[in-house]
C-alpha cells in the first residue's frame, strides 16, 4: 500500500511538472504568446518577402510547443473527467468531442512519455493479434474494448436487480470471507464422501485396540471441508427434513458442466466466459480470485481426474499456496517455467485441433467440444517474445477450451480488478461490477487441494494391528468409563439402559434424551441443545465453549457464537438437573462435560466393552466383552444427522463392532472345550 501511495505521488509531481514548467518556460524565454494586435498590411508583406528569418522559426516551434501542451492539457482534463464520472458513478460526464486520430496519437504519446519517466508501468510493445470468432454460448468480452489496454466490453453486464454485486443465493460462504460456488461446493461434499468411503472400503479389521483408536486413515478432513459440509445441509440445530435443503433454482449450477468460478449479471459464470486472451488480475482480492479459479477447474471439472485441467508454473504455485507444493495433483501440470507450461499447452491444443478438424477441406461444422476446458495460470512474462508467444496461443486456443489467468496486470488484452469479495471491476475503475469470482485464502486452498489429492491418490493401506493389548499412545486422554455396564441384550426397539443415573443419553440410533425407567424422550427447549449433548457424549473429556461454537457452527466466527453455547448449556441445564437431582453438564476449568455419575450414555458401554475385550486375560472374558459390544451397538451413530463431524466417530465406531464381529468368529480366540 505504501509503495503504491508512493508511486502515485512520483505520478503526480510529474504531472504537476508537465503541466506548469512548459508554459513558464515558454512566456520566460519567449515571451506571452497572444499578440497584442492583428498583424498590419506591412508586416505581412515583410513576411512574404522573407519568410524564414530566425525569429521566426523561433517563433514557430514556440507556437508548435504551445500546441503540443494545449492538447496534453485536453487529455488529462479528459482523463480526469472519466476518472470523477466512475468515481461518483452518477452525475453528468464532461463530453469532450473526439480528438482527430492523429492529434489523438500525439497525446497518448506524451502521455506515455511522462508516465514511463515516472517509473510507473514498464514499457511493453502493444501486439496485435487476429482474434477467432466467440462461440455465442460464451459471453463476448472481446469486442468493443474500452481502452487501447483493455478488451472488456463497452457495455458490462448488468447485476443482478436490488444488488449491484450479485446474490448470494448460490454461494457458500467461508469465515474468513472468502467463499465458493455451489457448483464447486458440491464437489467438496461429493471427494468427502468419496473419501470416507475409500477408507472404509480399505479397512482390514483386527484384534480390539481399544476405545481410543489412533488409526492414520480416521484423521478428521480440513476445516475448509467441513464447512463447506455444514452449510450444504441443514443447520446443526435443525432436524435432518428434506424440505430444509433446497436445491438452488439456477439449472447452471446443477446440470453436468465445466466449472463455476463466480457469477455474472445473475446466471453462472464458466471458464469458457473469461475474456478471450487471457485475463490479468490485479487488486487486493488478485491472489484470492486465481486460487478460487484453481480449486473450481480441478474440484468441480468435467472428466476423469486423469484429464488435464490446470496448467501452471513452480513459481505461480508457490504464490498462490504460500509454500512449495512438491506432491503431485490429478489434473494439474506443474511446469518449471512459463516456456515449458506454454509448450504443454500448445501440444494440448494442437491434439485437440486435430480431433475437432479431423478434415480440414471439409465444408461441415467443427467437431462439437466435449473435453474439459484447461486454464493456464501464470505471472506475465518478463520478456516481449514470450509475452507475444503467449497472447497468441491464448487467443488461437479459446475456442478449444484454453483460458488463460495472469496473476498481474495483462496491458495486451484484459485486467480485472478484483476486491475483497471477488468483485470485478475493469482494471482500477470504480464503474458497475463485471462479475463476482470465487475467492479463496492460502490455507482454504490447502485443505481444499489436501482433500481431492487423498480422494484420488488415497493413503497405502494400513497393515492390521495384531498385539491385543495395545498402550496407550503419549498424550492420549483415556476415555471415561461408565460404572454400570448391561447383563442383558438391550431391545433395540425401545430404549434400554442401566440402574443408576437417573438421565439416560442414547446417541446410537435416533439421538434422545430419557428419564430413567421411561420411554418418553425428554423434550429439549433449544434445537441446539441435540446436537450438543451428542458432541460432550462423543467426548468425555469435554470440550470448550470455542470447540462447541467452531464444530456446530463452522461457518460462522466463534467469537459471535459463543453466547449460543452458554445459552444452550443453560437451558441443558435446566431442563436435566432437576430430573438427574444434580448437576448434569459440569464445567472443569474451560471445558464442558458430562457428569457419569449422574448422566448414563449408551456409547460409554460400548467403549467400556472395547476396552475390556482389548485387555481381557482369558478367552472367556474376551468373548462376552465381544458380545456386549455387539449387543450395545443398535444403530449407527445419530443415524440420519448430516452432522460432518460425526464422520469420524461413525467410522470408529464402525470399525469397532466389526473388529468384534471378526474377533469372534475367529477361531484361535475360542475358549479351550
Amino acid at each position: 500500500m505504501i509503495g503504491r501511495l508512493l508511486r502515485r505521488a512520483r505520478s503526480a509531481v510529474w504531472l504537476l511538472l508537465l503541466l506548469a514548467v512548459p508554459p513558464g518556460a515558454l512566456i520566460h524565454f519567449f515571451g506571452w504568446p497572444l499578440p497584442h494586435h492583428w498583424p498590419t498590411r506591412a508586416q505581412w508583406g515583410q513576411w512574404a518577402t522573407q519568410p524564414l528569418t530566425r525569429a521566426g522559426v523561433i517563433d514557430l516551434f514556440a507556437i508548435a510547443v504551445w500546441l503540443m501542451w494545449a492538447v496534453f492539457v485536453y487529455a488529462v482534463l479528459a482523463d480526469l473527467s472519466a476518472w470523477i464520472a466512475r468515481l461518483a458513478r452518477r452525475g453528468p460526464r464532461l463530453h469532450l468531442p473526439p480528438l482527430p486520430a492523429a492529434v489523438q496519437a500525439t497525446a497518448n504519446g506524451i502521455l506515455g512519455a511522462a508516465v514511463f519517466s515516472a517509473g510507473t508501468h514498464p514499457a511493453h510493445p502493444t501486439i496485435a493479434v487476429p482474434q477467432p470468432p466467440v462461440p455465442a454460448a460464451a459471453a463476448d468480452y472481446s469486442t468493443a474494448p474500452a481502452s487501447p489496454r483493455s478488451t472488456t466490453p463497452a457495455h458490462p453486464p448488468a447485476p443482478v436487480p436490488g444488488d449491484p454485486q450479485g446474490s448470494d443465493q448460490h454461494r457458500v460462504m467461508l469465515p474468513d470471507g472468502g467463499w465458493v460456488t455451489q457448483r464447486t461446493a458440491a464437489a467438496v461434499a461429493a471427494s468427502a464422501a468419496m473419501l470416507w468411503r475409500q477408507r472404509r472400503l480399505r479397512y482390514l479389521p483386527g484384534p480390539p485396540r481399544g476405545a481410543v483408536r489412533d488409526d492414520p486413515d480416521l484423521t478428521p478432513l480440513p476445516a475448509t471441508v467441513t464447512t463447506i459440509q455444514t452449510q450444504l445441509h441443514p443447520p446443526p440445530d435443525q432436524p435432518p427434513d428434506p424440505a430444509h435443503h433446497r436445491p438452488p433454482t439456477d439449472p447452471s449450477q446443477t446440470d453436468p458442466g465445466p466449472a463455476v468460478l463466480g457469477d455474472t449479471a445473475g446466471r453462472a459464470l464458466r471458464p469458457a466466459d473469461l475474456p478471450t486472451g487471457g485475463v490479468g488480475l490485479t487488486g487486493p482480492a488478485a491472489l484470492d480470485a486465481a486460487r478460487g479459479v484453481l480449486v473450481a477447474a480441478l474440484l468441480a471439472g468435467t472428466g476423469t481426474p486423469d484429464d488435464l485441467r490446470v496448467v501452471t508454473t513452480d513459481d505461480a504455485l508457490t504464490a498462490l499456496l504460500g509454500v512449495a507444493d512438491d506432491d503431485t495433483i490429478p489434473g494439474l501440470h506443474r511446469a518449471p517455467d512459463i516456456h515449458d507450461a506454454i509448450n504443454t499447452v500448445e501440444a494440448i491444443a494442437l491434439h485437440r485441433a486435430a480431433d475437432r478438424y479431423p478434415h480440414p477441406t471439409s465444408s461441415g461444422p467443427p467437431a462439437p467440444h466435449t473435453t474439459s476446458p484447461i486454464v493456464l495460470i501464470t505471472a506475465c512474462p518478463p520478456d516481449a517474445a514470450t509475452v507475444h508467444r503467449l497472447t497468441v496461443l491464448l487467443a488461437l486456443a479459446a475456442q478449444i477450451g484454453v483460458t488463460g489467468v495472469v496473476l498481474g496486470p495483462w496491458p495486451h488484452r484484459t485486467t480485472w480488478h478484483v476486491e475483497h469479495g471477488g468483485t470485478v471491476h475493469r482494471d482500477d475503475a470504480a464503474d458497475t461490477p463485471l462479475a463476482r469470482l470465487s475467492v479463496l485464502n492460502a490455507t482454504a486452498t490447502r485443505d481444499l487441494l489436501t482433500l481431492y489429492r487423498d480422494t484420488h491418490q488415497p493413503t497405502p493401506q494400513q497393515p492390521p494391528i495384531t498385539t491385543p493389548n495395545r498402550p496407550v499412545r503419549p498424550g492420549q486422554q483415556p476415555v471415561a468409563t461408565p460404572r454400570h455396564s448391561p447383563t442383558g441384550n438391550p431391545d433395540s426397539g425401545s430404549p434400554w439402559f442401566p440402574p443408576g443415573p437417573q438421565v439416560h443419553l442414547r446417541v446410537l440410533g435416533d439421538p434422545a434424551v430419557y428419564p430413567a425407567a421411561t420411554t418418553t424422550p425428554i423434550r429439549l427447549p433449544r434445537s441446539a441443545a441435540l446436537p450438543i449433548l451428542v458432541l460432550l457424549a462423543l467426548h468425555p473429556n469435554g470440550l470448550t465453549t470455542t470447540d462447541l461454537a467452531t464444530t456446530l457452527w463452522p461457518q460462522l466466527p466463534a467469537r459471535t457464537i459463543t453466547g449460543r453455547v452458554y445459552t444452550t448449556i443453560n437451558t441443558l441445564r435446566r431442563a436435566l438437573d432437576p430430573i438427574a437431582g444434580a448437576p448434569t453438564i459440569i464445567r472443569a476449568g474451560e471445558r464442558y462435560r458430562l457428569d457419569p455419575q449422574h448422566v448414563d450414555v449408551d456409547i460409554w458401554r460400548l467403549h467400556a466393552a472395547v476396552d475390556q475385550a482389548t485387555h481381557a486375560t482369558g478367552p472367556i472374558e474376551q468373548r462376552r466383552a465381544l458380545r456386549q459390544v455387539i449387543d450395545t451397538y443398535t444403530d449407527e451413530l445419530a443415524k440420519g444427522w448430516p452432522w460432518p463431524w460425526l464422520d469420524t466417530h461413525r467410522e470408529a465406531l464402525r470399525r469397532h463392532v466389526l473388529d468384534a464381529h471378526t474377533a469372534l468368529a475367529d477361531p484361535a480366540t475360542a475358549p479351550a472345550p
